[in-house]
């Protein structure tokens, strides 16, 4: 009986990882699909953009063209000339097909080129009407497009002609489809992409496909495509908004719509700008085919899905072996080693998302102060436990008690600068987490900071006012990044000349709501309004290439609205630049403090991991004689053979989360895989990852910051009692 017991318990395990690494990686299966959702959003981003920069392009061709062949026009014709003198204009220019002179009274004198002489009397009532409507005086001028033959509009020029300018009238003509073919057709966009030319009322003046000039781009389809049953909702809906809006970019669900056969189904990524060419307004839009966008995106991501799927497989291999030998100390190597790759490919991922979302230099200088505040708080924790041993022992001196508190107070001052240079090392990577923030506190910190780095001719001044019962609930370290990146801006621009920054705030009442209110301004040269408009916009930058990547202010804006913040932003140039501020907040309840009670310890067996054999001893001294029993390991393999031998002994774990073969995440995983019931905290100095998951899923009962003492121990395990 007991022996199928054992055969039952070890079966159980088995199938509790089997679980296990299933469901995690399903999960990385998830984060995976997450990261491309991203990506792909990132790139239609990207590309949209870059596709209305080409309209804005295209436009800006078009209207200087038409502008120098008016004004080539119009200086040609400020003479008397001869028929052979206009022949030989009409003949030498490439974009004019057609060449008029008509007399003061409007009627023909000489034409060359195509026949347009039907047109030209029309014409030039048009222009001369125009003229009398808007009350200007004749002048050279761009007219309407007019069909002149089917799928075939023809752009005519008119222009005053003589010595006075009032001696008759020149009209030229130029073919859309010459236009067409010499400015529009050759800016590539993508593979299949093309830009397009309609009025604004829909009709299409510039297309790839001949059959589509002259159409109303919904009306004129309808009845071109009235034995198909196609939907035109979202490309009216799309029309509306192009005649309402000067630019724009997004998604419409469409048609490739070629000759008369049926149009192809297709989502299309569109671009447009609205732009007065003459005396229309022209919509000049670039079109691409979504599933050209999203093409390699899509590969990769069925090649991660596939190895994904083979790591699955590998995994059921895997676990199959180690069912048939069970007990065996392969066993735990493979599982080990499964395990840190399920970890590891998770982390590898949750960078690769990190990288997508911040590309600023920070990360450099935040992993250099990681480090070292990591290095400080293992020198740090064994003063401080063995500070406090010593302060309580009788037989010590008062005079020698003294000099340990002191000791004890300079240990605790660089606790709290590591603590700042830790979290200025990790301000841009929360994961989302809120924490209660004193905006106040955060503000004096980062200041404190920053005085170290400011250039000496640089003064930094602050007037903060109590915000005393008031917070907010953020990301940690959300307004650490928003002064440091304000006040490096203001650095930056006040570099050479140098000045003053001023950071001000006070807790004011905003209609039934109490905010509070940041001010940081510099004495420093100011921005133009162009630059103003354009400061928030990712990757604009006005630095010299290599000092900046033009996300700091991107970064601040989205970070005061995720806390639903206000912003405002005033430069006049030559007299600086102030950032307004508002943060609303809520009022705090304290924290009923709880009483020190060494007797927490008593109920609780201790083992204790951590690879810098120091701090474990001095923990373990700290704690032996409070507690009911504990043991001290420097390595996780040694720690995770002892509990599994004696599981139900331990009460209580508490191991580093750096350290070799595996970190301390990866150590509670692996517990929690046996069977482990019991409470792990993990402590760390150096946390590069968060650990609200890991708590969420009962993986570790909670985090503690080195260097740990023995009070902040106590209060956590009579927290979570």
């Amino acid at each position: 009986m007991e022996e199928n017991n054992n055969w039952w318990k070890e079966r159980h395990s088995e199938w509790e990882i089997a679980v296990f690494c299933i469901v995690a990686l399903g999960v990385l299966l998830t984060f995976n699909i997450l990261i491309f959702r991203n990506s792909r959003d990132s790139l239609l981003k990207l590309q949209e953009d870059n596709m209305l920069a080409t309209a804005k392009t295209v436009a800006n061709s078009l209207q200087n063209f038409y502008d120098r062949e008016l004004e080539e026009l119009t200086l040609y014709f400020n003479e008397e000339l001869e028929d052979s003198e206009i022949r030989s204009y009409c003949e030498s220019q490439d974009a004019i097909s057609y060449v008029a002179l008509l007399d003061k009274g409007g009627k023909l004198k000489y034409s060359c080129g195509k026949d347009y002489d039907p047109y030209v009397e029309k014409e030039l009532e048009e222009y001369l009407e125009y003229d009398r409507k808007e009350g200007k005086s004749h002048q050279g001028r761009l007219l309407p497009a007019v069909l002149t033959e089917k799928n075939h509009y023809t752009q005519f020029l008119v222009s005053p002609a003589g010595t006075t300018g009032m001696d008759g009238w020149a009209i030229a003509a130029i073919e859309m489809e010459y236009v067409y073919a010499k400015i529009v057709k050759p800016v590539q966009i993508g593979e299949n992409g093309y830009s397009m030319v309609k009025q604004l009322d829909g009709t299409i003046l510039m297309h790839p496909s001949q059959s589509q000039i002259g159409l109303d781009a919904v009306d004129g389809r309808k009845e071109v495509y009235k034995e198909y049953n196609l939907q035109y909702d979202d490309l009216q809906k799309w029309i509306q908004d192009q005649r309402k809006n000067q630019e724009g970019s997004g998604l419409l669900n469409s048609y490739w719509w070629e000759g008369s056969g049926k149009p192809m189904q297709s989502t299309k990524v569109i671009s447009y700008i609205q732009r007065q060419i003459g005396e229309e307004i022209w919509i000049i839009n670039c079109t691409l085919n979504y599933e050209e966008l999203l093409a390699p995106i899509q590969r990769a991501q069925n090649y991660v899905t596939l190895g994904t799927g083979l790591l699955l497989l590998v995994s059921a291999i895997v676990l199959g072996i180690s069912f048939q030998n069970a007990g065996n100390r392969k066993i735990m190597e493979l599982e080990v080693g499964h395990l840190k790759e399920m970890n590891a490919a998770w982390e590898e991922l949750h960078k690769r998302e990190e990288q997508l979302r911040h590309i600023d230099k920070v990360q450099t200088l935040g992993t250099m102060t990681s480090m070292i505040s990591h290095e400080f708080n293992n020198f740090l924790t064994p003063i401080m436990l063995y500070g406090d041993l010593l302060e309580a022992d009788d037989a010590i001196s008062e005079d020698n008690k003294a000099l340990i508190r002191e000791m004890i107070t300079a240990a605790t001052k660089a606790k709290d600068l590591t603590k700042e240079l830790s979290r200025y090392g990790h301000i841009g990577k929360g994961s989302g987490k809120k924490v209660l923030l004193h905006i106040v506190d955060e503000v004096e910190r980062s200041l404190k900071l920053l005085r170290k780095t400011v250039p000496s001719n640089i003064t930094l001044e602050q007037s903060m006012e109590p915000d005393t019962g008031y917070g907010i609930m953020g990301s940690a370290g959300m307004v650490n990044q928003i002064i440091v990146n304000l006040c490096n801006n203001a650095v930056q621009a006040m570099k050479e000349k140098g000045g003053c920054i001023t950071v001000k705030g006070s807790l004011i009442m905003d209609g039934d709501s109490m905010k509070y209110a940041v001010t940081v301004s510099d004495n420093g040269p100011g921005m133009s309004p162009e630059i103003q408009k354009q400061i928030f916009t990712p990757f604009f930058t006005t630095k010299k290439q290599g000092e900046g990547t033009g996300l700091g202010l991107s970064v601040v804006q989205d970070l005061i609205h995720e806390v639903s913040g206000e912003s405002n932003v005033v430069s006049v140039e030559g007299k600086g630049t102030r950032f307004d501020i508002l943060f609303p907040v809520f009022q705090i309840q304290e924290e009923e403090k709880r009483t020190s009670d060494l007797h927490t310890f008593a109920q609780y067996s201790v083992l204790i991991l951590d690879d810098d054999e120091k701090v474990g001893e001095a923990l373990g001294r700290t704690l032996r004689k409070h507690c009911k029993k504990l043991k001290c390991f420097s390595r996780p393999e040694a720690a995770l053979g002892e509990i599994k031998k004696h599981m139900d002994q331990w009460d209580l774990i508490l191991t580093d989360y750096t350290m070799p073969v595996m970190n301390g995440l990866e150590f509670s995983g692996i517990l929690r895989s046996f069977g482990y019931r019991g409470r792990i905290f993990l402590v760390s100095g150096n946390l590069s990852q968060d650990v609200q998951w890991y708590q969420d899923n009962g993986i570790i009962d909670g985090f503690l910051e080195k260097p740990v003492i023995l009070s902040e121990i106590e209060k956590v395990l009579q927290k979570e009692q």
